[in-house]
């Protein structure tokens, strides 16, 4: 049975080549799904906070704050990145509520995010959802990457 992978905020859904980052949408760390934030739309309803894609453990918080990394119970490897060149900020727009180690479930609250501070520096919000650790022996079948999407929107399956 295929792991699911969920949205990890409320938004819209792009395709990982829709990216404005060659770095993502080259898939140079691996493929996946991207939303939007639905702040940009007028929708605020609990748009700053960020939810695990998967059940699993976090493996990485990176200093900056700006991404987290899981491992899902079946092995695979995700990786939610808040933004483009937000590691920059230094940490600033981003808290983050899990640690290493942490077992999650989908769903559950990891962190919050300041998107608007993002935007007011000209940076992207868009939140890649990657797949990084695909060594050729899974197949990953996109299952939303167009369209509104929250937490309980599968993004991709593995």
């Amino acid at each position: 049975m295929p792991e699911k992978i969920y949205s990890p905020l409320k938004g819209t859904a792009i395709k990982m080549t829709e990216v404005k980052d060659p770095m993502f949408s080259q898939k140079m760390l691996g493929d996946g799904v991207a939303v939007y934030p639905d702040y940009r739309t007028g929708l605020f309803a609990k748009s700053e906070d960020i939810y695990s894609p998967c059940d699993g453990e976090v493996i990485l918080v990176f200093v900056e704050k700006h991404a987290v990394g899981f491992v899902t119970e079946e092995g695979n490897e995700i990786l939610v990145h808040m933004g483009i060149e937000t590691v920059e900020m230094k940490g600033v727009p981003f808290v983050i509520h899990c640690k290493v180690g942490d077992k999650v479930k989908h769903g559950q609250k990891i962190g919050e995010v300041n998107w608007k501070m993002i935007e007011k520096t000209g940076r992207d919000t868009v939140v890649p959802v990657i797949w990084t650790n695909d060594d050729g022996n899974k197949e990953m079948n996109v299952v939303t990457d167009q369209g509104k999407v929250d937490v309980n929107t599968v993004l991709f399956e593995i």
